[in-house]
């Protein structure tokens, strides 16, 4: 949803709400302001619209594969790491993907 995340969870929440029975109701719509609070709570609200501190280029050198297929599960377990460090520099990142190699390979 990008940067229409939150007016796509508030859907979600009216689509589910009246789908509900009625008992039911109340619980989807704190199911969702849940979420919602929790994504601002977390600061990923804007992670939508986060770069990669190192390209495909970058990941395949410092793991010594060649750039296809593998990279993409790593560029994914990358930008987890940034989310958990959103305070990390590009050598951070560097570093962490050089020490988590095996890893980042399964």
């Amino acid at each position: 949803a990008g940067a229409r995340w939150a007016p796509a969870t508030l859907f979600a929440a009216a689509v589910d709400a009246l789908q509900a029975d009625e008992r039911d109701k109340d619980e989807a719509v704190r199911r969702h302001a849940a979420f919602a609070r929790t994504v601002v709570e977390q600061g990923v609200a804007d992670a939508f619209a986060l770069k990669h501190l190192v390209d495909g280029r970058d990941v395949a050198r410092l793991l010594g594969i060649k750039a296809g297929p593998l990279v993409r599960p790593a560029l994914d377990r990358v930008m987890e790491w940034q989310l958990d460090h959103p305070n990390g520099t590009r050598a951070e990142c560097e570093e962490f993907i050089a020490r988590s190699s095996a890893d980042l390979l399964k």
